[in-house]
Protein backbone atom coordinates (compact mmCIF):
# COMPACT_ATOMS: atom_id res chain seq x y z
CA UNK A 1 0.00 0.00 0.00
CA UNK A 2 2.67 2.26 0.72
CA UNK A 3 4.06 2.25 -2.68
CA UNK A 4 0.52 3.69 -3.88
CA UNK A 5 0.45 7.21 -2.59
CA UNK A 6 -3.25 7.27 -3.92
CA UNK A 7 -4.18 4.49 -2.18
CA UNK A 8 -2.79 5.37 0.71
CA UNK A 9 -4.37 8.54 0.60
CA UNK A 10 -7.47 6.70 0.09
CA UNK A 11 -7.65 4.66 2.77
CA UNK A 12 -6.68 7.61 5.21
CA UNK A 13 -9.02 9.46 3.97
CA UNK A 14 -11.58 6.50 4.67
CA UNK A 15 -10.94 5.84 8.06
CA UNK A 16 -11.31 9.60 9.07
CA UNK A 17 -14.39 9.93 8.19
CA UNK A 18 -15.41 7.01 9.37
CA UNK A 19 -13.75 8.36 12.95
CA UNK A 20 -15.14 12.09 12.65
CA UNK A 21 -18.41 11.14 11.09
CA UNK A 22 -17.55 13.88 8.26
CA UNK A 23 -17.33 13.85 4.61
CA UNK A 24 -14.13 14.92 3.13
CA UNK A 25 -16.33 16.73 0.18
CA UNK A 26 -18.05 18.45 2.75
CA UNK A 27 -14.98 19.54 4.68
CA UNK A 28 -13.06 20.67 0.72
CA UNK A 29 -16.53 22.64 0.85
CA UNK A 30 -16.38 24.71 3.84
CA UNK A 31 -13.17 25.22 3.43
CA UNK A 32 -13.67 26.38 0.17
CA UNK A 33 -16.06 28.78 1.48
CA UNK A 34 -14.32 30.34 4.61
CA UNK A 35 -11.21 31.21 2.05
CA UNK A 36 -13.75 33.15 -0.47
CA UNK A 37 -15.13 34.90 2.39
CA UNK A 38 -11.50 35.31 4.01
CA UNK A 39 -10.91 37.02 0.73
CA UNK A 40 -14.00 39.27 0.31
CA UNK A 41 -13.33 40.93 3.90
CA UNK A 42 -9.13 41.67 2.83
CA UNK A 43 -10.55 43.40 0.07
CA UNK A 44 -12.79 45.63 2.13
CA UNK A 45 -10.07 45.86 4.78
CA UNK A 46 -7.55 47.14 2.15
CA UNK A 47 -10.21 49.80 1.25
CA UNK A 48 -10.37 50.78 4.67
CA UNK A 49 -6.52 50.93 4.93
CA UNK A 50 -6.82 53.44 1.57
CA UNK A 51 -9.79 55.62 2.93
CA UNK A 52 -7.89 55.63 6.83
CA UNK A 53 -11.22 57.01 8.02
CA UNK A 54 -11.36 57.57 11.91
CA UNK A 55 -15.27 57.82 12.02
CA UNK A 56 -15.75 54.61 10.23
CA UNK A 57 -13.60 52.84 13.12
CA UNK A 58 -16.20 51.37 14.90
CA UNK A 59 -18.33 50.06 12.05
CA UNK A 60 -15.83 48.63 10.26
CA UNK A 61 -14.34 47.01 13.64
CA UNK A 62 -17.77 45.47 14.52
CA UNK A 63 -17.84 43.89 10.86
CA UNK A 64 -14.69 42.43 11.82
CA UNK A 65 -15.68 41.18 14.95
CA UNK A 66 -19.01 39.67 13.15
CA UNK A 67 -16.73 37.80 11.09
CA UNK A 68 -14.84 36.48 14.06
CA UNK A 69 -17.47 35.29 16.28
CA UNK A 70 -19.39 32.93 13.09
CA UNK A 71 -16.26 31.00 12.65
CA UNK A 72 -16.70 28.09 13.71
CA UNK A 73 -12.83 26.90 14.71
CA UNK A 74 -11.60 29.43 16.69
CA UNK A 75 -8.15 28.61 15.06
CA UNK A 76 -9.33 29.99 12.04
CA UNK A 77 -9.17 33.88 12.90
CA UNK A 78 -5.64 33.88 14.06
CA UNK A 79 -4.63 31.52 10.73
CA UNK A 80 -6.64 33.71 8.34
CA UNK A 81 -7.19 36.67 9.18
CA UNK A 82 -4.87 38.06 11.96
CA UNK A 83 -2.13 36.55 10.32
CA UNK A 84 -2.92 38.89 6.95
CA UNK A 85 -1.08 42.06 6.64
CA UNK A 86 -4.01 44.27 5.53
CA UNK A 87 -5.85 43.11 9.01
CA UNK A 88 -2.40 43.97 10.76
CA UNK A 89 -1.54 47.25 9.36
CA UNK A 90 -5.51 48.55 9.79
CA UNK A 91 -5.18 47.50 13.46
CA UNK A 92 -1.96 48.87 14.34
CA UNK A 93 -3.09 52.52 12.15
CA UNK A 94 -5.84 52.29 14.94
CA UNK A 95 -3.25 52.13 18.14
CA UNK A 96 -1.65 55.22 15.99
CA UNK A 97 -4.05 57.03 15.17
CA UNK A 98 -7.17 56.61 18.45
CA UNK A 99 -5.54 58.46 21.65
CA UNK A 100 -4.85 55.95 24.32
CA UNK A 101 -7.06 57.66 27.12
CA UNK A 102 -10.42 58.05 25.13
CA UNK A 103 -12.61 55.80 22.63
CA UNK A 104 -12.74 53.32 24.96
CA UNK A 105 -15.40 51.49 22.71
CA UNK A 106 -12.73 51.10 20.12
CA UNK A 107 -10.49 49.84 22.19
CA UNK A 108 -12.68 47.01 23.45
CA UNK A 109 -13.50 45.93 20.01
CA UNK A 110 -9.58 45.58 19.45
CA UNK A 111 -9.44 43.43 22.73
CA UNK A 112 -11.67 41.15 21.55
CA UNK A 113 -10.02 40.68 17.93
CA UNK A 114 -6.50 40.61 18.97
CA UNK A 115 -6.45 38.13 22.35
CA UNK A 116 -3.36 37.31 23.46
CA UNK A 117 -3.81 33.86 23.43
CA UNK A 118 -4.82 34.10 19.65
CA UNK A 119 -1.92 37.02 18.39
CA UNK A 120 0.77 35.17 19.88
CA UNK A 121 0.02 32.29 17.60
CA UNK A 122 0.73 33.93 14.75
CA UNK A 123 3.72 33.77 13.24
CA UNK A 124 4.69 37.28 11.80
CA UNK A 125 2.75 40.29 13.00
CA UNK A 126 5.19 43.20 13.32
CA UNK A 127 2.70 46.12 14.96
CA UNK A 128 1.43 43.63 17.89
CA UNK A 129 3.83 45.24 20.26
CA UNK A 130 2.52 48.50 19.85
CA UNK A 131 -0.96 47.26 20.01
CA UNK A 132 -0.28 46.03 22.97
CA UNK A 133 0.53 48.89 24.59
CA UNK A 134 -1.88 51.41 22.97
CA UNK A 135 -4.29 48.61 24.44
CA UNK A 136 -3.31 47.66 28.10
CA UNK A 137 -0.45 50.68 29.22
CA UNK A 138 -2.16 52.24 32.03
CA UNK A 139 -0.96 55.23 34.17
CA UNK A 140 1.46 54.36 37.18
CA UNK A 141 1.55 57.76 38.89
CA UNK A 142 3.98 58.14 41.11
CA UNK A 143 7.56 57.97 38.64
CA UNK A 144 9.05 54.27 38.93
CA UNK A 145 13.06 54.20 40.48
CA UNK A 146 14.61 51.38 39.66
CA UNK A 147 18.66 51.50 39.20
CA UNK A 148 19.71 47.93 39.61
CA UNK A 149 18.90 44.37 39.25
CA UNK A 150 18.58 43.82 43.10
CA UNK A 151 15.56 46.30 42.94
CA UNK A 152 14.15 44.74 39.95
CA UNK A 153 13.59 41.59 41.96
CA UNK A 154 11.92 43.84 44.81
CA UNK A 155 9.51 45.24 42.32
CA UNK A 156 8.98 41.21 41.01
CA UNK A 157 7.98 40.04 44.27
CA UNK A 158 5.89 43.39 44.67
CA UNK A 159 4.02 42.64 41.51
CA UNK A 160 3.38 38.92 42.66
CA UNK A 161 1.79 39.74 45.93
CA UNK A 162 -0.43 42.05 44.48
CA UNK A 163 -1.69 39.30 41.61
CA UNK A 164 -1.90 37.10 44.86
CA UNK A 165 -4.29 39.55 46.71
CA UNK A 166 -6.12 40.09 43.95
CA UNK A 167 -9.99 38.56 43.54
CA UNK A 168 -10.85 36.26 41.11
CA UNK A 169 -13.17 39.11 39.15
CA UNK A 170 -10.48 42.20 39.38
CA UNK A 171 -7.10 39.62 38.09
CA UNK A 172 -7.56 41.03 34.24
CA UNK A 173 -7.72 44.65 35.75
CA UNK A 174 -4.84 43.17 37.74
CA UNK A 175 -2.22 42.24 35.47
CA UNK A 176 -2.75 45.06 33.23
CA UNK A 177 -1.57 47.26 35.90
CA UNK A 178 1.15 45.01 36.57
CA UNK A 179 2.16 44.64 33.75
CA UNK A 180 2.53 48.13 32.93
CA UNK A 181 4.09 48.79 36.60
CA UNK A 182 6.77 46.26 35.65
CA UNK A 183 7.16 47.68 31.60
CA UNK A 184 7.93 51.12 33.41
CA UNK A 185 10.29 49.65 35.90
CA UNK A 186 11.95 47.74 33.38
CA UNK A 187 12.36 51.04 30.69
CA UNK A 188 14.20 52.75 33.72
CA UNK A 189 16.50 49.96 34.99
CA UNK A 190 17.34 49.12 30.89
CA UNK A 191 17.68 53.19 30.89
CA UNK A 192 20.57 52.75 33.24
CA UNK A 193 22.02 49.41 32.23
CA UNK A 194 22.54 50.72 28.24
CA UNK A 195 25.77 52.27 29.90
CA UNK A 196 26.92 48.73 30.61
CA UNK A 197 26.50 46.35 27.67
CA UNK A 198 26.61 43.42 29.35
CA UNK A 199 24.25 43.68 32.20
CA UNK A 200 21.54 45.44 29.58
CA UNK A 201 22.03 41.97 27.53
CA UNK A 202 21.58 39.65 30.23
CA UNK A 203 18.36 41.39 31.35
CA UNK A 204 16.87 41.66 27.74
CA UNK A 205 17.53 38.13 27.32
CA UNK A 206 15.45 37.25 30.59
CA UNK A 207 13.10 39.25 28.80
CA UNK A 208 12.98 38.01 25.63
CA UNK A 209 10.82 34.49 26.56
CA UNK A 210 8.24 36.90 28.30
CA UNK A 211 7.44 38.58 24.80
CA UNK A 212 8.87 42.24 25.51
CA UNK A 213 10.21 44.14 22.64
CA UNK A 214 13.01 47.06 23.28
CA UNK A 215 11.54 49.59 20.97
CA UNK A 216 8.21 49.91 22.02
CA UNK A 217 9.12 49.06 25.50
CA UNK A 218 5.90 46.67 26.03
CA UNK A 219 4.95 43.31 26.76
CA UNK A 220 3.06 41.29 23.89
CA UNK A 221 0.62 39.69 26.66
CA UNK A 222 -0.18 40.40 29.87
CA UNK A 223 1.58 39.27 32.58
CA UNK A 224 0.36 36.20 35.02
CA UNK A 225 1.58 34.63 37.70
CA UNK A 226 3.92 31.98 36.16
CA UNK A 227 5.39 34.68 33.78
CA UNK A 228 6.69 36.50 37.15
CA UNK A 229 7.73 33.83 39.03
CA UNK A 230 9.83 32.09 35.95
CA UNK A 231 11.34 35.69 35.87
CA UNK A 232 12.20 35.61 40.00
CA UNK A 233 13.59 32.14 39.43
CA UNK A 234 15.79 32.93 36.41
CA UNK A 235 17.07 36.16 37.65
CA UNK A 236 17.78 34.68 41.17
CA UNK A 237 19.61 31.64 39.09
CA UNK A 238 21.56 34.49 36.62
CA UNK A 239 22.37 36.81 39.24
CA UNK A 240 23.91 33.74 41.59
CA UNK A 241 26.28 32.75 38.71
CA UNK A 242 26.97 35.91 37.53
CA UNK A 243 28.38 37.04 41.09
CA UNK A 244 30.61 33.66 40.69
CA UNK A 245 32.14 34.45 37.52
CA UNK A 246 33.29 37.53 38.66
CA UNK A 247 33.98 36.14 41.94
CA UNK A 248 36.34 33.70 40.01
CA UNK A 249 37.81 36.97 37.72
CA UNK A 250 38.88 39.02 40.86
CA UNK A 251 40.37 36.03 42.68
CA UNK A 252 42.43 35.46 39.66
CA UNK A 253 43.31 38.90 39.53
CA UNK A 254 44.87 38.91 43.49
CA UNK A 255 46.93 36.05 42.80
Amino acid sequence: YFKDADKLCKILCTAWEQMSKLTAKSVLAEVLMIEEDTKDLLEKVSEWNECKDVSKCDENLNELLKAKMELDDPQTWPQLYLSNGPIQQYLKWISDVIPNESFENIKYLVQNLVEPSEINTVGYFPGKHSIFKWLYQVPIGTPVKCDDITMFQDFIQKALKQLDEAAAREMEQTEIQVTSYLAEAINCLCADLKLHTYDYLFVVTLLYPLGYDTDENFFDRLLTRDDLEYLSKELDHQITTFQAIKSEELARKTQ
